[in-house]
């Protein structure tokens, strides 16, 4: 066997030299790249035209944290040129790189980023986290995913779902002698899934689930997607949901339109099939009637008709059947149909967690909203659907785009309150609220991905008496204003692909543009001039666990969790309704965004301090200013006070001042809506290179900056 590869080697160093195209023989291709079939016995090899894909190598050790935070995206690419000797002229090399033809997928790019995002050290202001992620999955390991779960285990795992929303590459044989294989924008009879498309893990493919084991770190193929013996045949799944009461997980088929019910062993338990039991239960008699799926349809790519670019080739189920967005909220699932697009959802028993026969349409999104699927579903504390479509694909052969221009919308849905209305047909509200994501693009800046997890407090950490105070939604662009750029240009920078993160309970209304948000990227892209539109997925985020708000096992974790805020019910019939009207004020609501304000701490420092802080309006600079007095209570010799803006967007900070007294900041640079902070540390200033804690050093002052223009005296 060594002889006959020496042999090969040497065949293809010599006549590589002299013949164009290159001439390799079917014997030598298989000695050169032999590929195991999946499923087959380790003897069974069939002919590549690419390289085996060798699995990473990760050592052994725990992966999660307090505040992971998960995002899937498309892996990048690299450009693989021929050698020098074998390239075509220059200006058709140009040509030919332009268009893409020696990009293919980067085997060691990021499909799946973990970032540790616990800890922002300050308010909501606008800014991008610059965090760094701790841990990547390759695409050599899991291939392109998008949907994302989390288990409730001591040591979680996490769960991922191979996608085919970034584009399906294939390539075939070196038919020009460049000794590079062939990207094929048409299905032929000797194409290949390029190399990255699916996961290197042997047996892995388009219906394919991986786990990300949290005790080992260690990546596996927990399960494959299979329909009575038939596998998925490329267009590969939607999202995935974990139901802690049952301790089972939920995944949806992009090709079949099936729900999967899945146990922690990797069991598929049983399928919902929303066509055929779900469409008879419809409002509407036309949409009774049911639409089957026929097991004899397949995607195959070697068949000409097949088209990477265009989704129509990829034999996805047809609207009336087809599901994506899938999540589990009081006993039952709720699960996205692209028809209208429309929720339904469907009962879990109770002692099995099997379905039941209930499925029951929920809402139907009205005419003005963009006809895209949905690919997310989450429920807020207070009992809001939030919904997150997903662009439509618009792919190209040089991976430049993946999704139409920004126009999917993320919406927030109320039940009707104080009871269901019963002259509507849904018990919810037919108008939502638009989420704002991002600050161009009329705020519709989301490419699909949904998350609820622990909210901040006042100091930027993660508030275990908030477990689900966050949302996080996945976007792009989602720092870009021409009208707002020099304030957000100090908070970091502009062109961030990734995540945005807001106070779940804060008014939508009262949140355009997002200030009130952090903003994080994705993955720096390997060539900066590839901007890869449309390459963020979903997010996922470990926090508390399940409904019962347990706390992980994880270092840094409360082995009790303190008491979780409660909402008070919906009985105002305002579909808009907020607890509260405004966003500093009293009320049960500010304890679930803050709770600081209404529970004690751990241990916290007495307070050295009162203030009283307003903002005015300065108007011969046309600038608010933050104005505050301080009086000593702490007793201490004191005598300086140290005034720190932790995002750094403040220019006029940091100073220091004689303590007690008067402050003044001037907020410099920032806008209209804009939040931000004032932290104060007094100490004695004789003291200070002691090298003891300062003594007090726990006063915050929040603000906002009004949405009218600057005018004279205080500001309400």
């Amino acid at each position: 066997m060594l002889f006959n590869v020496l042999k090969a080697f040497a065949f293809l160093c010599v006549t590589s030299q002299f013949i164009t195209p290159l001439q390799v023989s079917a014997e030598q291709s298989d000695i050169l790249f032999p590929k195991r079939l999946a499923g087959a016995p380790p003897e069974a090899t069939q002919r590549r035209v690419q390289p085996i894909v060798e699995p990473s190598k990760r050592p052994d050790k725990e992966r999660f944290f307090v505040g992971t935070v998960v995002t899937t995206g498309f892996s990048g690419t690299y450009e693989n040129l021929p050698p020098m000797r074998l390239r075509p002229p220059e200006d058709e090399l140009a040509w030919r790189q332009k268009a893409g033809e020696y990009r293919f997928i980067d085997l060691d790019g990021a499909s799946a980023t973990l970032t540790a995002l616990a800890r922002t050290g300050r308010v909501y202001d606008g800014s991008e986290l610059t965090d760094k992620s701790y841990d990547t999955l390759a695409a050599r390991d899991i291939g392109q995913v998008f949907g994302l779960a989390f288990d409730e285990e001591d040591k979680p795992g996490l769960y991922l779902t191979a996608t085919s929303v970034f584009g399906l590459q294939i390539v075939g044989a070196d038919q020009n002698g460049d000794l590079r294989e062939d990207r094929l924008r048409n299905g032929k009879p000797d194409a290949e899934w390029m190399n990255g498309q699916w996961g290197g893990i042997e047996g892995a493919g388009p219906g394919s689930i991986y786990k990300l084991d949290g005790e080992t770190g260690q990546i596996s193929l927990f399960a494959n997607v299979r329909l009575n013996e038939r596998d998925n045949t490329g267009a590969a799944l939607g999202n995935i949901a974990y139901n802690e009461a049952h301790q089972q997980l939920f995944v949806s088929d992009l090709e079949t339109g099936m729900v999967h019910r899945f146990d922690l062993d990797g069991k598929d338990l049983e399928q919902f099939d929303h066509g055929a039991t779900g469409r008879p239960n419809a409002l509407d008699e036309d949409a009774r009637e049911p639409v089957l799926f026929d097991p004899k349809t397949k995607l195959d790519i070697e068949a000409v008709r097949f088209d990477p670019f265009d989704p129509d080739s990829w034999n996805i189920a047809v609207p009336e059947r087809r599901v994506w967005g899938v999540t589990v909220h009081g006993g039952r699932l709720f699960y996205a149909v692209a028809d209208g697009p429309e929720i339904w959802s469907v009962g879990i028993d109770k002692e099995t967690g099997a379905f039941l026969e209930d499925a029951r349409w929920e809402l139907r999104l009205d005419s003005k909203r963009p006809d895209f699927d949905i690919s997310d579903i989450v429920f807020s504390p207070d009992g809001q659907m939030i919904v997150a479509q997903r662009p439509e694909a618009n792919l190209d052969f040089d991976y430049e785009t993946m999704t139409e221009t920004q126009q999917a919308e993320v919406l927030r849905y109320s039940r009707e309150a104080p009871e269901d209305d019963p002259d509507t047909p849904s018990v919810w509200y037919a108008e939502p609220q638009l989420q704002p994501v991002g600050f161009d693009y009329k705020n519709r800046g989301g490419l699909g991905g949904l998350a609820i997890g622990p909210g901040y407090d006042e100091r930027g950490r993660f508030d275990w008496r908030n477990c689900h105070g966050n949302l996080w939604t996945t976007g792009e662009d989602l720092r870009q204003n021409d009208d707002l750029k020099k304030p957000l240009m100090l908070g970091g920078q502009l062109d961030v692909d990734g995540l945005q993160v807001v106070p779940v309970l804060y008014p939508a209304v009262d949140n355009m543009p997002p200030w009130s948000a952090f903003f994080h990227d994705y993955a720096e892209p390997l060539d900066p001039e590839m901007k890869e539109q449309g390459r963020v997925g979903d997010v996922e985020v470990l926090g508390c666990r399940g409904g019962s708000s347990r706390a992980p096992a994880l270092a840094g974790a409360p082995k009790t969790l303190p008491p979780q805020a409660e909402l008070p019910p919906n009985t105002t019939g305002d579909p808009r309704f907020w607890c509260t009207k405004g966003f500093f004020q009293a009320g049960v609501c500010l304890c679930a965004l803050f709770p600081d304000k209404c529970f004690g701490g751990e241990d916290p420092k007495p307070a050295c301090a009162t203030v009283v802080a307003e903002l005015i309006c300065d108007p011969a600079t046309q600038t608010y200013v933050l104005q505050a007095s301080l009086t000593d209570v702490s007793g201490a010799p004191l005598d300086t006070v140290k005034l720190e803006d932790p995002s750094g967007t403040i220019t006029s900070l940091p100073t220091s001042t004689a303590y007690p007294g008067a402050i003044s900041v001037p907020l410099n640079g920032l806008t209209s809506g804009q939040t931000g902070q004032v932290n104060i540390c007094a100490f004695d200033a004789a003291q200070q290179e002691t090298g003891e804690p300062f003594s007090c050093c726990n006063t915050t002052i929040p603000f906002q900056i009004p949405g009218e223009s600057c005018g004279e005296g205080p500001v309400e």
